[in-house]
């Protein structure tokens, strides 16, 4: 029997999960310029002599960079679309880098995870474990709505049992 190529299912990935954390990033964003901003003592970001600067400051302005940063990481990572075909599991990310495809008979098992953050947010991840020639992996599928996840996971465990 022949598997075909038909999309059985498409997903996104969970928005909650990643504004939740790019919400957090911001927060310590925020966080580090004010640290930065009550580290001298004046009214404005920049001190106004180099002898003003604290450790403090610098602390704050690190936290501003890196929480922006993150925040910039996170909404990257946040795009993509998962398809399952009756032959393939296609993903599609923002840059070419970012696509890949796993034949569906290199999958032995799928399982159903969850971190305490993506219960907190209402998202669950598909762990696939992924027996091919090359190399013997765990790929992880997700973070989806719980529904989402569900849904996956039936629909893979259909396939897997076969």
């Amino acid at each position: 029997m022949k598997a075909s190529k038909k999309k059985i299912i498409e997903s996104r990935k969970s928005r909650t999960y990643f504004v939740t954390g790019m919400l957090i990033a911001m927060v310590v964003s925020v966080g580090g310029l004010f640290l930065a901003k009550t580290g001298h003592g004046g009214p404005q970001l920049f001190p106004d002599s180099f002898s003003a600067i604290s450790l403090m400051t610098v602390v704050g302005w690190v936290l501003g960079l890196l929480g922006l940063m993150a925040a910039a990481v996170i909404s990257r990572r946040s795009k993509g679309t998962f398809t399952l075909t009756g032959e393939s599991i296609n993903y599609l990310g923002v840059t070419p880098n970012d696509q890949w495809v796993i034949h569906r008979g290199d999958i032995e098992k799928s399982v159903l995870t969850t971190s305490w953050f993506e219960k907190l947010t209402g998202s669950a991840r598909i762990t696939l474990i992924v027996c091919s020639r090359a190399n013997d992996r765990n790929l992880e599928l997700g973070p989806f709505s719980r529904k989402d996840a569900e849904t996956w996971g039936a629909e893979l465990e259909k396939t897997t049992r076969i």
